[in-house]
């Protein structure tokens, strides 16, 4: 199974002034209820269990979780942003979001991005009839994210199917945002407005959309080869709750890193690690290159 925040530095290794988490990772276990909307799934029991245990050392004052428009992907971000403090029973996400934003006097402790799931999906379209195969029959969804999805949405003339480039890209962009919100965060730091050091951010996602980013950084820092030995680790697509941190820090004089970290456990081999730094540039190339 993976591991998710094993590649952040200790907080006693002060190497900054201040710094930002980005804790992506896939939605927990959901229910199947065919009498619901997609976006409406919510988790199961169990699945709640596995968003808590994603719950590590966050100041609950200084985390907000994030998801999709979809109910399992916010409510996966808002379990483990507060873990079982938040979590009595087998509440719904918006018994869990009252409960979560009683004592706030603005704002709310869960939000929506978009950018972190799939869209609305057209199941009768020709990608989504390439792409459903391979996810429940072949069982090669990543593989063909990869090598295929991109080609065929332009040849099918499709402009809004969850592909390679653009979910990359989605990513990208919500990282290089935290970039502009880690400088206000150093500075409020500064002014000693806040006791901790560190502003937390709990993204929950869909199947593709994570893996897709991960793949786009190796293949444009370390090539294809790299990309592909992803691809074989991972098989279909990212277990449930199964993600990557992303660390933006601010050092004293301003200048700021960002640090790419995921492992996974690979029964009989050793673990599978990205701990990649890349830069805005990066972010900015991988932005361009949406399809």
């Amino acid at each position: 199974m993976e591991t998710i925040g094993e590649g952040v530095r200790s907080p006693e290794v002060k190497e900054y002034a201040s710094r930002v988490i980005l804790s992506f990772m896939r939605h927990a276990e959901k229910e199947t209820d065919a009498s619901k909307a997609d976006g409406d799934i919510e988790l199961t029991p169990k699945g709640k269990q596995q968003a808590v245990a994603k719950h590590g050392a966050e100041n609950p004052d200084q985390t907000v979780a994030f998801g999709d428009d979809r109910t399992r992907t916010r409510e996966t971000a808002l379990l483990a942003a507060l873990g079982n403090d938040i979590l009595v029973g087998n509440q719904t996400l918006q018994e869990i979001e009252a409960k979560a934003n009683e004592n706030l006097k603005l704002g709310s402790k869960v939000g929506t991005d978009t950018r972190l799931g799939v869209g609305t999906i057209d199941r009768t379209s020709d990608f989504t009839k390439a792409a459903i195969p391979r996810i429940r029959d072949v069982k090669d969804y990543v593989k063909f994210l990869a090598e295929e999805s991109d080609q065929l949405a332009e040849k099918f003339g499709d402009k809004t199917a969850p592909t390679y480039s653009r979910k990359a890209a989605d990513v990208a962009e919500i990282i290089e945002k935290y970039l502009a919100v880690s400088q206000s965060w150093d500075k409020l730091v500064k002014e000693g407005k806040y006791k901790e050091e560190t502003l937390w951010r709990k993204l929950g996602s869909q199947q593709g959309v994570l893996e897709s980013f991960l793949m786009k950084v190796l293949e444009n820092r370390k090539g294809i080869e790299e990309r592909n030995k992803f691809v074989g680790v991972v098989g279909n697509t990212f277990d449930f709750t199964e993600g990557f941190d992303t660390e933006i820090i601010t050092k004293a004089d301003g200048t700021q890193e960002i640090e790419i970290t995921y492992k996974k456990e690979v029964p009989g081999q050793e673990p599978f690690e990205i701990k990649e730094k890349i830069t805005k540039e990066d972010l900015d190339r991988i932005i361009a290159e949406r399809k």
